[in-house]
């Protein structure tokens, strides 16, 4: 019985004091259509489904290696991009590479819980 009320008053503390516990995993991402021709989103594959994340991040960079774009959308599990640089114009007809950033909040602070390989991803316009 003493048992028992220890948990229950544990559980309690947790809930009281905002602890918040990572209770998804992320596994993968890819982005459709792709190759992109107007806007592509990037779908991340993770489990227990759904989830919001507190903001993910792509990184995507020209085979050269300089990163030409970096879409971003906080509070979902996806990001939509329209294949334009930092300045707004479309990026040419290619190859490119992307690799994904996923924080969540963990204890009320942005972590970082999943990076991703380095993918590819083609514009056809």
């Amino acid at each position: 019985m003493r048992r028992i009320i220890a948990i229950a008053v544990l559980a309690l503390v947790v809930l009281v004091s905002g602890v918040t516990v990572v209770a998804v995993t992320v596994t993968d991402v890819y982005n459709a259509p792709n190759p992109l021709v107007t806007e592509t989103t990037f779908y991340l594959v993770y489990y227990p489904m759904p989830h919001v994340f507190h903001s993910i991040v792509i990184k995507v960079y020209a085979l050269g290696g300089q990163q030409v774009a970096q879409p971003y959308a906080k509070d979902t599990d996806r990001v939509t991009w329209d294949g334009t640089d930092f300045n707004g114009n479309n990026l040419a007809n290619g190859v490119y590479l992307y690799k994904v950033y996923v924080w969540q909040l963990v204890n009320g602070w942005p972590t970082l819980i999943f990076e991703s390989n380095v993918k590819t991803m083609a514009i056809l316009r």
